[in-house]
C-alpha cells in the first residue's frame, strides 16, 4: 500500500504542476471554444447563413481550435509532437489531393454562403447560364432557366465566374429600342412614345425616363427608350411596352419599318448581228 502512495507522490512531484496546468488549460480551452462557437453562430444567423452551411462552418472552427488546444496541452508535458504533425500533414495532403475538386467546391460554397452574392429566387446570369436561383448547396448551385431546365453548377466555377444579379437592387432600368421608318417625323414618334410612358403606372418619376434618337440604321431610325421601374415590375413593363408601341403607332398612323430591297434592271445597248 505504501508503494502505491509512493508512486502517486512521485508522480505528483514530477508531473503535478503539469497536470494542474493542463487541466486548467483544458477547462479554459473548452470555455473559449464554446464562446467562439456561440459568437460565430450569432454572426452567421445575422448574415442569414444557417442550416447545414452554418453548422459546417462552426464544426470546422471548433475542430481547428480543439486541435490547437491538444498541441498546447502536449507542450506542457514536453511531449514531442513533430511526428504527430508530420502524420497529420501527410494525411491532410493525401486527402486534399484525392478530394481536390470536392474540397474546392466545398470551400467555394462556404464563401458564397458567407458573402451572399445572390440568394434563392434571385434572377442571375452566371457565365452563359441565366435563370432563377433555386437552391444553394455546399458544393453546387442550382439554377432554373426560363425554359424550365434545372442546371447544377459546381460552386468552384460559380465563385470564379462573373455573376450578374438582376434582382439585388430595388430598381432597374428598362432599355427598349423602337424603330420607325425614315419618312416618319421624329417629333411625332417621340410624342407617341412619351404618351405611352406617362400612361404606364410602373414607370418611376425619379430617375426620369428619356427618349433619344440613337441611330440611323440601314432601313429605319432607332429610338432608345429608357425607363426606371421597381425590379419586381421589370418584365411586365419590358414585355408589354413594345406591344403597346405597335398599337399606338397604328392609331397615330405611324408606319412600322420593314426591310426593303430595291432591284434595278439596267438594259445594255447592243447591235443586232
Amino acid at each position: 500500500m505504501n508503494d502505491f502512495w509512493n508512486v502517486i507522490a512521485e508522480f505528483l512531484k514530477n508531473f503535478g504542476t503539469s497536470v494542474l496546468e493542463s487541466v486548467a488549460l483544458l477547462l479554459f480551452g473548452i470555455i473559449v471554444i464554446k464562446l467562439v462557437a456561440r459568437l460565430l453562430r450569432a454572426i452567421l444567423k445575422r448574415t442569414k447563413v444557417e442550416g447545414a452551411a452554418g453548422s459546417f462552418v462552426i464544426s470546422i472552427v471548433q475542430a481547428a481550435l480543439a486541435l490547437i488546444l491538444f498541441f498546447l496541452i502536449m507542450d506542457i508535458f514536453d511531449i514531442d509532437t513533430s511526428s504527430i504533425i508530420t502524420i497529420l500533414a501527410a494525411s491532410g495532403l493525401a486527402v486534399g489531393l484525392a478530394l481536390q475538386d470536392g474540397l474546392s467546391n466545398l470551400a467555394s460554397g462556404v464563401t458564397i454562403l458567407l458573402t451572399r452574392p445572390f440568394k434563392e429566387k434571385d434572377h442571375v446570369k452566371i457565365n452563359d447560364v441565366e435563370g432563377i436561383i433555386r437552391r444553394i448547396r455546399l458544393t453546387t448551385t442550382e439554377i432554373l432557366t426560363f425554359d424550365n431546365v434545372s442546371i447544377l453548377i459546381p460552386n468552384k466555377k460559380v465563385a470564379s465566374s462573373e455573376i450578374i444579379n438582376y434582382t439585388n437592387r430595388p430598381t432597374r432600368r428598362v432599355d427598349i429600342v423602337i424603330s420607325a421608318p425614315f419618312e416618319s417625323d421624329p417629333d411625332t414618334v417621340k410624342a407617341a412614345l412619351w404618351e405611352l410612358i406617362k400612361e404606364e403606372p410602373s414607370v418611376l418619376k425619379t430617375p426620369a425616363p428619356s427618349i433619344i434618337l440613337s441611330e440611323v440604321a440601314a432601313s429605319a431610325i432607332n429610338y432608345k427608350v429608357r425607363m426606371w421601374v421597381n425590379t419586381a415590375h421589370y418584365w411586365k413593363v419590358r414585355n408589354g411596352f413594345t406591344e403597346k408601341v405597335v398599337r399606338r403607332f397604328r392609331e397615330k398612323g405611324i408606319p412600322l419599318p420593314y426591310q426593303k430591297l430595291s432591284v434595278i434592271f439596267a438594259e445594255k445597248e447592243g447591235k443586232d448581228d
